[in-house]
C-alpha cells in the first residue's frame, strides 16, 4: 500500500474531535506537548504538528523532500463519532509511521494518547458510576501481579 499525505479535513476532524470531546486533553496537548503558544493557536499548532509528521513519513518513504504546507485549523468540519475519530486517527498514524523515530514523536504521543482516551470511554471506564459490567470487572482486576 502506498503512503500519502492525508487531507486538511482529515486532520481538522481529529483536532476538532479532540477539542470538543476532550477539551482537557486538547489543552494539555497545546500547553505541554507543543508549548510556547497562545490558547487560540492550539488547534493550528496541533494540526501543523500532525501534518508535518505525515509529510516527513511520506518524504522518507519515497525519498522526496516536499515541504510541509501551512496548516490552519478550521473548527467547522462536520463532527465525527468516537468510532469514526478512532479510524481517522488510525489512518493518520498509519500514513505517518514510515520513519524509525515516529514512535518517539510528539505527534505519535498525541494520537496514541487520544486513542487510549477514546477506547477507555468506549469501554465505559471513564464513567465513574461503577455500575457497568466492564467497570465492575475492571475494578475487581488486580492492579499488579
Amino acid at each position: 500500500m502506498s503512503a500519502y499525505v492525508v487531507s486538511n479535513n482529515h486532520i481538522n476532524a481529529i483536532v476538532r474531535f479532540m477539542q470538543t470531546k476532550y477539551p482537557n486533553f486538547f489543552d494539555r496537548a497545546g500547553r505541554y506537548i507543543i508549548g510556547g503558544i497562545a490558547i487560540p493557536q492550539y488547534g493550528t499548532a496541533i494540526g501543523q504538528l500532525l501534518l508535518k509528521e505525515n509529510v516527513r513519513s511520506v518524504n522518507y518513504r519515497y525519498e522526496t523532500k516536499d515541504r510541509t504546507p501551512q496548516f490552519h485549523y478550521d473548527p467547522t468540519p462536520p463532527p465525527v463519532k468516537p468510532i469514526e475519530a478512532l479510524k481517522l486517527i488510525n489512518g493518520l498514524d498509519y500514513q505517518s509511521c514510515e520513519r524509525n523515530d515516529w514512535h518517539k514523536s510528539k505527534a505519535c504521543l498525541i494520537l496514541t494518547t487520544l486513542k487510549i482516551v477514546i477506547l477507555e470511554d468506549m469501554a465505559g471506564l471513564n464513567d465513574f458510576s461503577g455500575q457497568k459490567p466492564i467497570q465492575l470487572a475492571y475494578n475487581e482486576a488486580p492492579w499488579s501481579i
